[in-house]
């Protein structure tokens, strides 16, 4: 492999990198929106669990 192509190649992955975290994040604040709407409407907790 030449210069020019591992430095593509390390472009690429860096691009992925930061489009996968990027995922996560945008994941990680829906399960709170969730998680907040579902508290607010008092639906989360049970006799036997909560949820």
């Amino acid at each position: 492999m030449t210069v020019a192509s591992l430095a593509r190649l390390g472009v690429a992955l860096l691009a992925g990198q930061t489009a996968l975290g990027a995922s996560f994040a945008l994941a990680d604040t829906h399960r709170q929106a969730l998680a907040a709407q579902v508290e607010a409407a008092g639906f989360h907790e049970t006799a036997e669990r909560r949820h």
